[in-house]
């Protein structure tokens, strides 16, 4: 497998990848390091269930390993979408 390291933000056509939400000038940011959960919570039960964050500079993506604990999202702000991730389904908020 051929890894490379890259410098952040590493721009992709529109795009830019960085590690942590940021601003980036004249590119959609696609970043992680937070990965946000969504709690579903019922009459009985509460989740934490992987979500995506659009916004309108920057997309903050689900982490779906054990080792990431993710952060607790918040309510969508005007603008703003979230997707759950649940099983092979992806759910808007």
């Amino acid at each position: 497998m051929d890894v490379q390291s890259v410098q952040e933000p590493w721009r992709i056509g529109p795009w830019a990848a960085c590690h942590f939400p940021q601003t980036v000038d004249g590119a959609y940011v696609l970043a992680g390091h937070v990965h946000p959960v969504y709690r579903v919570t019922t009459r009985v039960d509460s989740v934490r269930v992987p979500c995506f964050r659009f916004g309108a500079v920057c997309a903050v993506l689900p982490a779906f390993g054990s080792f990431t604990g993710g952060a607790r999202a918040h309510e969508p702000v005007e603008g703003e979408k979230v997707f759950l991730v649940v099983e092979e389904r992806v759910i808007a908020v």
